[in-house]
């Protein structure tokens, strides 16, 4: 699908990744995930977080994308 994509540039070369997973938060999920990308305001972190904790393991790894500082997290 055009437009859903993730792409990192470092030492001016761009590597573009389009083969990964998007899904709505539900109550039904109960897979674990691996690989989690939290973007959202600062303020908003933990909310969201806490939505899918039961999914994440030892293993998982998250990355927060947020406005903001950090200060109140």
């Amino acid at each position: 699908m055009e437009g859903r994509a993730i792409e990192c540039i470092k030492n001016g070369k761009s590597v573009k990744a389009t083969d990964f997973e998007v899904e709505l938060l539900s109550q039904e999920l109960q897979t674990p995930i691996r690989n989690l990308t939290v973007a959202t305001k600062t303020y908003s972190v933990v909310s969201a977080v806490d939505m899918v904790k039961h999914r994440l393991g030892s293993k998982s790894t998250i990355l927060f994308l947020k406005n903001g500082k950090g200060d109140d997290t």
